[in-house]
């Protein structure tokens, strides 16, 4: 855990400039989705510029996105709104699927602008949007949000668990539930954020590969939109921060009593919105390859021979 990086001396001050790991990891991961794009839009014969503007609208809107989602959260959850706290992003605090839906809405309406295959475009440039996201895992990772649960137990467990600092965020969640003291050390959590980059770098490399396989256009974004959702819902039971619930689903729980209620009672907003996009994605996935696999079967359309 290293929140800041270094610090940069302010000439006739006494004062320094930090420079937090979080917004290094969110800039490197930009510049390394883009050269990404770029090489893959030379190299499948797309237009450069219109990949150049994507990735700088889906920069812009994703970051707008994920910390708009991240403020309505906090704020459901009883958090005080403070407008210029917004800006910080630099502190971390942003929603993957807030900035996912608002870079999608704004690079249609773009790629509609310049009539061109929203889907066509998404197939091309979805594995350097992944990698990108990796990147502020790694950031996550450094700036110590975004932790995970106790590991518990020991043998392969403890050997999973890694611990962060005293005062680090994980450490605070563990004294606030009465798991250790203050001057207690922290106790060894899941490395949730690791393990979201290892998924993130994976799911990256299976869509690079299976470009050339894809059989109808959308299918390499479809296919994105079924393997991080399917991730992500299972790594958000191993998160040990706070991301909100449901609290009408608690009330449910408390009214019906059954072990499905229950179930569904503990499920964070996160996981219902991985289950809602990899159930929209998956619906699309297999409706845009059956109308795929009709129009390849469908009979050609009669020429007319006479002259």
């Amino acid at each position: 855990m290293r929140p800041i990086l270094f610090t940069i001396p302010l000439p006739w001050t006494h004062l320094s400039w930090p420079i937090y790991a979080y917004g290094v990891m969110a800039f490197c991961g930009f510049v390394a989705g883009m050269i990404f794009c770029a090489r893959r839009a030379k190299r499948y014969g797309f237009d450069p510029e219109v990949v150049m503007d994507i990735t700088l609208i889906s920069v812009i809107g994703g970051i707008a996105g994920a910390r708009a989602l991240y403020v309505l959260q906090s704020i459901w959850e009883g958090g005080a709104f403070r407008f210029w706290e917004t800006f910080k992003i630099w502190h971390g605090g942003l929603v993957f699927y807030g900035g996912l839906i608002v870079a999608i809405a704004a690079n249609a309406v773009y790629l509609r602008w310049r009539r061109v295959s929203f889907w066509k475009a998404a197939d091309l440039v979805i594995p350097g949007v992944v990698i990108g996201v990796s990147f502020g895992r790694i950031g996550c990772f450094l700036n110590g949000c975004c932790y995970g649960k106790p590991v518990g137990g020991g043998g392969w467990r403890g050997w999973l668990g890694m611990t962060f600092p005293v005062g680090s965020l994980a450490h605070q969640e563990q004294v606030a539930r009465g798991l250790v003291g203050w001057r207690d050390p922290a106790l060894p959590v899941w490395p949730t954020q690791l393990m979201s980059w290892f998924c993130l770098v994976v799911i990256a490399a299976i869509l690079a590969r299976y470009y050339k396989r894809r059989r109808f256009d959308g299918e390499v974004m479809l296919l994105a939109g079924i393997l991080y959702p399917a991730a992500r819902f299972l790594i958000e039971f191993l998160r040990g921060d706070n991301r909100g619930l449901f609290p009408d689903l608690a009330r449910i729980d408390r009214f019906i009593g059954h072990p499905a209620a229950h179930f569904l009672a503990t499920l964070h907003l996160s996981q219902w919105i991985s289950l809602l996009v990899l159930a929209l994605c998956a619906g699309l996935y297999f409706l845009r390859r059956r109308r795929g696999r009709e129009a390849a079967s469908a009979p050609a359309a009669p020429t007319d021979a006479g002259g």
